[in-house]
């Protein structure tokens, strides 16, 4: 892990504002965008300075995603995510003199327009890259070709810039059992 986050070996792939929006935004701006906001007015707004590594933890990480010389996905962010949500409720609740119930509706007026509290998964499912969607239909066809008694191995060897990700060969590949992967004949990954 701490590889991908390393900013080296970066090569022809680097990262445009546009890659970092995804990253961090993913498809949800308004709930994702407020969230950040408050994360990094919280501790001017409660007076709170003990507060202050929270937004700082957010633009480290933020830089993080910038500089990593590897690849990253949007779900790093979903760690961030319950935070987002807390420093935006407690924005909400500090500007309401009547603090038990008076967050609810400006919390459920961002809801709605954000599609709602509760998204099915074909609502959130978010569209894969077009290295990830050439993956996803060549381990879809080999998962196919798999019978039941064979086991599904992966080579990835050094040096090789052909990558599968190990996630997606166990979700489209792998048929729900385990799988070998070798980065070398000597050792698995």
């Amino acid at each position: 892990m701490l590889q991908r986050f390393t900013p080296t070996d970066k090569g022809d792939d680097i990262r445009s504002m546009a890659d970092l929006n995804e990253l961090l935004i993913s498809g949800e701006a308004l709930l994702r965008g407020l969230g950040i906001a408050a994360l990094a007015w919280l501790p001017w707004r409660l007076r709170r300075p003990e507060l202050l590594p929270l937004p700082m933890l957010f633009a480290l990480y933020a830089l993080a995603m910038t500089v990593a010389g590897a690849h990253v996905t949007p779900r790093y962010t979903l760690v961030f995510l319950p935070l987002l949500a807390a420093a935006l409720s407690c924005i909400f609740v500090s500007f309401l003199p009547r603090r038990e119930w008076g967050a609810l509706a400006p919390s459920a007026g961002i809801a709605m327009l954000a599609g709602g509290p509760i998204k099915t998964q074909a609502m959130i499912e978010i569209a894969p890259s077009a290295s990830d969607a050439t993956q996803i239909n060549a381990l879809t066809a080999l998962s196919a070709s798999l019978k039941p008694s064979e086991t599904l191995v992966i080579c990835a060897m050094p040096g090789s810039h052909a990558r599968i990700t190990p996630a997606l060969a166990s979700r489209y590949a792998a048929n729900r059992r385990p799988f070998v992967g070798l980065r070398d004949p000597g050792r698995q990954f």
